[in-house]
């Protein structure tokens, strides 16, 4: 865990020495709650750089995502510390500057990182956040799983001032969006707002960017950095010791709408899981499409 944060969490698209801590993880949960213990306090502690609060966010979303031997509720457990993060920081802004002030990702990044990383978990794991079965799984909610997502409140979280769904990865919004729509107005901002925000996504996304980089994505501007390290493991004899314990993207719904819309070219655009099914938001791997960090580096933390 210290050769992990001291080297690997620094290094930038690192791709594939983090998944001798996933596989130990996996085989070990004491393993793993200590894993997403260290994250998160280098994700929560203000005396680190920002830089290495991105990453450590990435990290959470990424591991929880991906690793299938995760019990469901540390699944619970890092969701409620992402919104809870989020909620935090959305008063503390609103009280500093006031309802009518716009956020820069030069100054509130690590906000779009962690909505970025919320909504990626949801993704992976909406079947059980949105099964009303699963509130057993949640200690410590009395009120049981209806009132759980509405303490999350992701469509305040995801509305004014930040518009996280206008600057987020594209592909991962968009995901977001169709496997919310059970719960969509407890999940996500009203009509209105979306309406609005839309209309004025060109203008927001330009006084986000200021002189801060993007990367672009099958064409697409993409405001937020996009660092996935628990992406699909590509190194095929060793990947026999990462498989057992790897979560591939396998919604039925999601692949059958691939499959029926997208053509070779947008197919191979994509990041394939074991070679067969196209991910529905994933960014290919092999493309370069990590924008640099330059834009953060010196940003206050908070």
């Amino acid at each position: 865990m210290n050769e992990f944060q001291k080297v690997i969490l620094k290094t930038h698209r690192s791709k594939y020495t983090q998944f001798l801590l996933f596989s130990m993880c996996a085989q070990h949960v004491e393993y793993a709650r200590a894993f997403l213990s260290l994250l998160t306090q280098t994700f929560t502690s203000k005396q680190k750089h920002t830089v290495y609060r991105m990453n450590a966010v990435a990290y959470i979303a990424s591991f929880v995502a991906r690793n299938k031997a995760i019990p469901q509720q540390d699944v619970f457990v890092s969701f409620t510390l992402l919104s809870d993060w989020l909620k935090s920081y959305r008063s503390e802004f609103m009280l500093i500057h006031g309802k009518s002030a716009l956020p820069t990702l030069h100054t509130n990044g690590l906000y779009y990182s962690v909505c970025q990383a919320l909504m990626y978990i949801f993704c992976y794991h909406h079947k059980l956040i949105l099964d009303p079965s699963s509130e057993a799984v949640l200690a410590g909610v009395p009120s049981g799983h209806g009132q759980y997502l509405r303490n999350c409140d992701l469509a305040t979280i995801f509305g004014p001032p930040f518009h996280p769904l206008q600057v987020c990865l594209p592909d991962i919004v968009d995901e977001f969006k169709r496997v919310a729509q059970p719960q969509s107005s407890t999940l996500l901002p009203p009509p209105n707002v979306q309406s609005v925000t839309y209309k004025n996504a060109l203008s927001l996304r330009t006084h986000l960017r200021g002189d801060g980089a993007s990367a672009e994505i099958n064409g697409t501007e993409c405001l937020v950095e996009i660092f996935f390290p628990f992406d699909p493991y590509l190194l095929h004899k060793s990947s026999a010791f990462v498989k057992p314990f790897y979560r591939t993207w396998d919604d039925p719904a999601v692949q059958s709408e691939s499959s029926a819309s997208e053509s070779d070219e947008e197919t191979g655009s994509r990041l394939t899981d074991d070679g067969v099914a196209p991910m529905s938001f994933t960014p290919d791997c092999s493309a370069d499409v990590f924008a640099h960090l330059n834009r953060v580096i010196g940003q206050p933390n908070r």
